[in-house]
């Protein structure tokens, strides 16, 4: 009974960390590209000001 439910409960924590990191990086993913985009937006927009 105890190692079926220690087996359980490491599969159900496992799980759980890989959700919240597959979660975690696509937040830090996200925030990651748009500000690179605004960057980019930036100096693309201060290059056509000063032509």
């Amino acid at each position: 009974m105890t190692l079926l439910f220690k087996k359980a409960m490491t599969l159900l924590f496992k799980k759980a960390m890989t959700l919240l990191f597959k979660k975690a990086m696509t937040l830090l993913f996200k925030k990651a590209m748009t500000l690179l985009f605004k960057k980019a937006m930036t100096l693309l927009f201060k290059k056509a000001m000063t032509l």
